[in-house]
């Protein structure tokens, strides 16, 4: 002989919804805490940032000729890679490509915006360091 417990059933049914409910609203804060965790951007040194200013200054006045341009590129991947931050190196040697091959002759460089979202991009690697990188535009 069976006996049915109605109430049990019903009570386990509930319990259930309420456990999974709660377990889907933890897991909606957790992922949200992650995000706000992980979208700050990387910071680098204030050592790095005022190496890439530096680099950035040496690019207001590139020197005109095949040697001379090739010798400045040398001397300012040297610097760049000086940069431990490696997300602020990469902005920094990309920037520095632009530079050289606009410099050569080779290739125009990117339209304002991307420079402008490089910049940005730099830039918030060291806004803890308090440092401003001012990138000069690269006109072809």
């Amino acid at each position: 002989m069976t006996v049915s417990a109605p109430g049990r059933k019903k009570k386990a049914v509930l319990f259930g919804a309420v456990a999974a409910a709660f377990l889907a609203v933890m897991t909606a804060a957790g992922g949200l805490w992650y995000a706000n965790e992980n979208k700050q951007v990387d910071q680098a040194s204030k050592a790095d940032c005022v190496l890439a200013r530096r680099i950035l200054d040496g690019t207001r006045t590139i020197p005109q000729g095949k040697a001379a341009v090739e010798e400045w590129e040398k001397n300012t991947t040297k610097l760049h890679m000086q940069i431990k931050n490696d997300l602020l190196s990469v902005n920094m040697a990309e920037y520095q490509y632009w530079a050289y091959n606009n410099a050569k002759g080779e290739e125009k460089p990117p339209a304002e915006a991307k420079q402008k979202d490089l910049a940005d991009t730099a830039n918030g690697h060291c806004s803890d360091a308090a440092v401003k990188l001012t990138f000069p535009v690269i006109a072809s």
